[in-house]
């Protein structure tokens, strides 16, 4: 019986002989992954009577902080009113504690503190929503704005009590958080391209062995 040799067109083998098997390794490593605050670096600051104004009177210790577990930071405003920060992978929770005994957010433009990713030049932020087990009387979702890479928390006009907290819940889009130093995302190549692309590329390396 006569033997022969399947082969590819030549030019077309050498294409995919270069290119296929790296394409399936990056198309491998560019598969989504589901996006979270956690081990993301922000920057904490307030801001007063708009938000384009850092207020002078408030300080961050520390400012800048990588997102774990427990509390990240802890926000001074004027000596009399500390916020405790604790931010997790969905979630920003902030716990008031003050020495006056009615005080009042100043009504203005915006009142209130903003986060900023250092880390991430898209986060992945698709949607905020107040937690259930807050306790800051009228603070509700119209007061919650987010971009690709911030978060801003409004209370101004709001009265507030010594223990209350505020929490507010993020749910994420499916794409993974962006790195600011990092090119554009490499396009994501199918499933089955992948292992098309994979099994074109095995008769480059075969060819030559493969009798049928």
């Amino acid at each position: 019986m006569p033997k022969f040799q399947y082969r590819l067109p030549g030019e077309l083998m050498r294409v995919l002989s270069r290119y296929a098997l790296p394409l399936c390794f990056v198309a491998a490593m560019a598969q989504p992954v589901h996006a979270a605050l956690l081990d993301q670096t922000l920057s904490a600051t307030f801001y007063y009577p708009d938000a384009a104004t850092p207020y002078a009177g408030a300080a961050f210790s520390p400012q800048t902080f990588a997102v774990g577990t427990g509390q990240e930071s802890v926000a001074d405003i004027e000596g009399v009113t500390f916020l405790s920060i604790d931010v997790s992978a969905d979630q920003v929770t902030i716990q008031f504690h003050t020495a006056l005994s009615a005080p009042t957010w100043g009504t203005a433009e915006f009142n209130g503190i903003a986060f900023t990713s250092t880390s991430a030049a898209n986060l992945g932020i698709a949607g905020a929503s107040v937690n259930g087990a807050t306790t800051l009387a009228g603070f509700d979702s119209s007061r919650l704005s987010f971009g690709t890479s911030w978060i801003a928390i409004d209370w101004n006009g709001l009265s507030y009590r010594d223990g209350q907290k505020l929490m507010v819940d993020f749910q994420f889009s499916d794409a993974a958080p962006l790195p600011i130093t990092s090119a554009s995302p490499v396009p994501e190549l199918s499933i089955l391209a992948i292992v098309a692309l994979g099994t074109l590329a095995g008769w480059s390396t075969m060819r030559r062995h493969l009798k049928f």
